[in-house]
């Protein structure tokens, strides 16, 4: 009876303190983080392609936001992300200007794996993020046409995405500087195109997806195909430990 109440008691002590020791292993870390963001394909373009309803017509911004890893005693982590992009730009059409202002917001979460490098501070990691983005902003049009002069805002539309992305992680004394580069598809699993009858609806909702109406020529109806929302972002931060 002793012998089975002493490896019982052996048992339930191997349980709870391995564990504790796997537990006291994981850390969190989080940050601040800033960098550039340049629009791929339909999100960059000019001021004419975005008259034109060619293109969204942003160009490269900075973005800002957070960062926050929660590392495992093995080679994948959990990280997240809060994320603001700001992007402004002006310019003619025909006797009148164009001015835009585009924001996204951005959302993610996905897994990252590391490889650190023996005898060094360095860490290479690639990951996948689980992105939800969302857009606003507005335009002004001056002098271009009766029906699209004046400010309007743009509606507040969100989407969901991937990022892939691959950094590299230097350890230092009080602090981690984390630098990674992104390639991101923002509207990946949701399009959609709002029917209106005015001409200004075509410019500020996102109408990422074809218009059933689509009518070659027509300026109330020029968006024929499907769009999809990517960029690069090129990111700089700074992560500290913080205790759990």
């Amino acid at each position: 009876m002793k012998t089975k109440l002493g490896a019982f008691l052996v048992f339930s002590l191997f349980c709870i303190i391995i564990p504790q020791k796997s537990f006291s292993q994981i850390t969190f870390n989080f940050g601040p983080t800033i960098g550039a963001t340049l629009p791929i394909g339909k999100l960059g373009g000019g001021v004419d392609d975005f008259y034109n309803l060619d293109k969204y017509g942003s160009k490269i911004g900075v973005n800002f936001g957070a960062v926050g890893k929660l590392k495992f005693p093995f080679l994948v982590n959990v990280q997240g992300f809060i994320n603001y992009n700001v992007s402004s730009r002006s310019g003619d059409i025909y006797s009148g200007t164009v001015e835009l202002d585009r924001n996204i917001f951005m959302l993610g979460l996905g897994p990252e794996v590391g490889f650190p490098i023996p005898a060094t501070n360095l860490r290479p990691y690639a990951g996948v993020d689980f992105i939800m983005s969302i857009f606003s902003g507005k335009v002004s049009f001056n002098n271009v046409a009766e029906d699209l002069n004046g400010e309007h805002n743009f509606s507040k539309d969100t989407r969901l995405g991937m990022g892939f992305k691959a950094g590299v992680e230097l350890k230092l004394t009080n602090f981690t500087l984390d630098l990674n580069a992104k390639y991101s598809i923002l509207n990946l699993f949701k399009k959609e195109f709002v029917s209106d009858t005015s001409r200004i609806s075509n410019y500020i909702n996102l109408n990422d997806d074809a218009d059933p109406a689509y009518t070659p020529g027509s300026v109330l109806h020029p968006v024929g195909d499907k769009r999809i929302i990517s960029a690069f972002q090129f990111n700089v931060s700074i992560i500290y430990k913080v205790s759990i």
